[in-house]
């Protein structure tokens, strides 16, 4: 899958698609008319959001609405998980994910998952061997 980005402001996103983890006075470090691979996709909080290289070559789960779709067809090893989340016990600016699906760890490990937010140096070694997969 391959976006391109149409926003990099927080305050590009309309007021209803805002998610808890940015303001509008976020900036996002993406450039406008870039194309970006999406290496996988998750929905935190009832938004979809997409895991791509960010202008510095490192991760981050971005809100859908920043991009355009440039190529829809997803990798076939991409595999999705579920997350049971009854009810919802998460308190004020928790953030809440509720399915993945991607490449492997990203999909199955939630120290990865929030690894690669956190620059885990081994989250990091497996994201990078990804993009050096697909590239």
């Amino acid at each position: 899958m391959i976006v391109k980005c149409v926003a990099n402001k927080g305050s590009e996103i309309g007021p209803y698609r805002r998610g808890l983890f940015y303001t509008p006075e976020t900036r996002f470090t993406l450039s406008i008319g870039r194309l970006y691979d999406v290496f996988a996709m998750a929905l935190i909080n009832g938004s979809l959001t997409v895991l791509v290289a960010d202008d510095y070559e490192k991760p981050a789960w971005l809100p859908l609405q920043l991009f355009e779709v440039e190529d829809s067809s997803l990798p076939a090893d991409w595999e999705f998980v579920s997350h049971d989340i009854g009810v919802d016990s998460s308190g004020p600016g928790d953030l809440v994910c509720e399915a993945r699906w991607g490449y492997s760890e990203v999909a199955h490990s939630d120290a990865h998952f929030y690894g690669l937010e956190e620059r885990d140096p081994e989250s990091l070694r497996v994201f990078d061997a990804e993009r050096s997969r697909r590239a």
